[in-house]
């Protein structure tokens, strides 16, 4: 079974994720904006979907929080908040958690610690 993955975060260098993931059985769409991924993820089921926590348009809180209220029940789809703070205080891991994320990824992303973070949340599938 092919994974789907959408990775949103204004920075991303799609070259280099098209990349990492080369020859792996992952399919990879991207968004820029918290918008765009809402829209993306409300007409195709992804497996994950990795916010940045900052965007231009919509928290990543906000989003995710749109996305478990809006993404069907029968599909449920993994959400990873990425940031570049090393530092996530006990009061943001809560809000993090509140609005529905399953896991917290800490930038800069790396083939390694994307594959890792694939495979912790989604198995060997």
């Amino acid at each position: 079974m092919t994974t789907r993955l959408l990775l949103v975060d204004g920075d991303l260098d799609n070259k280099i994720f098209a990349e990492y993931f080369a020859g792996l059985d992952i399919d990879i769409d991207f968004a820029s904006t918290g918008v765009e991924a809402c829209a993306k993820a409300l007409e195709t089921d992804y497996h994950m979907i990795i916010l940045a926590i900052a965007m231009p348009d919509m928290r990543g809180i906000d989003a995710a929080r749109f996305l478990r209220d809006n993404l069907r029940q029968d599909k449920p789809v993994k959400l990873v908040a990425s940031t570049a703070s090393p530092i996530i205080t006990r009061k943001g891991r809560t809000q993090l958690d509140a609005a529905g994320f399953d896991e917290v990824y800490i930038k800069p992303y790396t083939q390694d610690g994307l594959v890792q973070l694939i495979t912790s949340l989604l198995g060997d599938s």
